[in-house]
């Protein structure tokens, strides 16, 4: 008996921790479409590293949704290396890269800017991420 209402209060409490998860991803998608459109005073700083902190926690969001028992900090630093890498590789071998690029409206999404000052916001945005992804568990 009692092991059937700690199941269903396992499923009740992942059905939430899903809930909180989709509500995040629901609040940081427009976020980060929004300030890859955005067009007022420092749109570079918004347009490229506000969206690269928003970048990590979107992508910790959806990740967190498709393993959902993985750890936060793990996933975190996982996809902190893996944009970072991605920074380094295109500095350092940038014809890799060259044809990698998604624009809709003149508004880059995907490729077409790689810096190597971009890893530290995407440390900033992991940081802030795990906190989202921490509340998202609770």
């Amino acid at each position: 008996m009692t092991n059937n209402i700690s199941a269903v209060q396992q499923r009740s409490s992942d059905e939430k921790s899903r809930s909180t998860l989709i509500k995040f991803l629901i609040i940081v998608l427009p976020m980060w479409i929004s300030a890859k459109f955005y067009g007022g005073p420092y749109m570079e700083f918004i347009r490229n590293y506000f969206a690269a902190m928003l970048l990590i926690i979107l992508f910790g969001l959806i990740f967190q949704l498709i393993y959902p028992k993985m750890e936060e900090k793990r996933l975190l630093v996982i996809l902190f290396i893996v944009l970072s890498l991605s920074q380094v590789v295109s500095f350092f071998a940038p014809w890799l890269f060259s044809s990698l690029s998604f624009d809709i409206a003149r508004a880059n999404f995907f490729g077409g800017i790689y810096s190597l000052h971009l890893i530290p916001y995407y440390g900033v945005g992991g940081f802030i991420g795990y906190f989202v992804l921490k509340q998202g568990r609770k």
